[in-house]
């Protein structure tokens, strides 16, 4: 317990030191890849959902033939990404509890993966100028934690435009993973504001990792100031590939921290 906790906090202070990385893509198709085989035979399940679109209308496409074309839509959300996620999962979760053997793939016909869009529309002002500056910024920053985390890498989950402190303005959450080796992925929230003609961090937090029941987590949106996660959590009997579990956590803005808001009590 000692080791991973010096672990985190190491990661913490190369943050810290930083900020983020991998530069967004204003565009995504696919968010999630799985090629499943059993024998001979394969099986694809896709999360996707339409370029310059805020994530919505997602749906969960399936293909009998992994090589042909005939996949299907199995399931379709107009105004909930988390539904897609979990319909997503539970699929491969499915296919894995039938003898099929399922691992992360890229996008059909050799696309190049993307991650998971900004959201065009939550802000006026969050403008095709906002999402672009927001990804120079990553970008130099994944060049800075390059140089200060050798032994491992950093990558962006996912990136939200939103108002975190209801100023009206548009500043920026970015979820990071962090992969060293066989040791697991770690991932962090970051918190993100816009400063002259750039986007610079302002607070991080440790989200979930090896030492954690949480697998992954992914950026529902950004309201009323709070940044809302889904979080994957293993549950007892749960594949590796395939946690069951899902809880929700907002996290705000506090005094220079992010921070778990809690319910308000009656």
């Amino acid at each position: 317990m000692y080791r991973r906790t010096t672990y985190r906090r190491a990661m913490l202070r190369a943050l810290g030191l930083v900020a983020l990385v991998a530069p967004c893509q204003a565009r995504a198709v696919t968010d999630e890849a799985y090629l499943c085989r059993n024998g001979e035979r394969e099986r694809r399940v896709e999360l996707q959902h339409p370029e310059a679109q805020d994530r919505l209308p997602c749906q969960v496409m399936y293909w009998r033939n992994a090589n042909q074309s005939d996949a299907r839509a199995l399931w379709e959300a107009a105004h909930d990404y988390g539904f897609c996620i979990e319909q997503t999962r539970g699929l491969v979760q499915t296919l894995q509890e039938g003898g099929w053997k399922c691992q992360k793939a890229g996008p059909a016909q050799g696309a190049m993966q993307a991650i998971p869009a900004l959201a065009p529309s939550r802000l006026p002002a969050a403008s095709d100028a906002a999402r672009a500056k927001l990804g120079e910024a990553l970008a130099r920053d994944l060049q800075r934690l390059a140089k200060l985390t050798a032994n491992g890498h950093f990558e962006v989950e996912s990136a939200e435009l939103g108002d975190l402190d209801q100023d009206g303005n548009a500043d920026a959450a970015v979820l990071l993973n962090y992969q060293a080796g066989q040791s697991g992925t770690s991932q962090f929230l970051m918190a993100y504001r816009a400063q002259g003609d750039s986007f610079y961090p302002t607070a991080k937090t440790y989200v979930g990792g090896p030492d954690t029941d949480v697998v992954a987590s992914n950026i529902e949106r950004i309201q009323d100031g709070a940044i809302e996660l889904l979080l994957e959590v293993h549950q007892p009997g749960d594949l590796d590939c395939c946690p069951s579990g899902r809880r929700r956590e907002a996290y705000v803005l506090q005094d220079g921290h992010l921070v778990v808001r809690r319910p308000e009590s009656g």
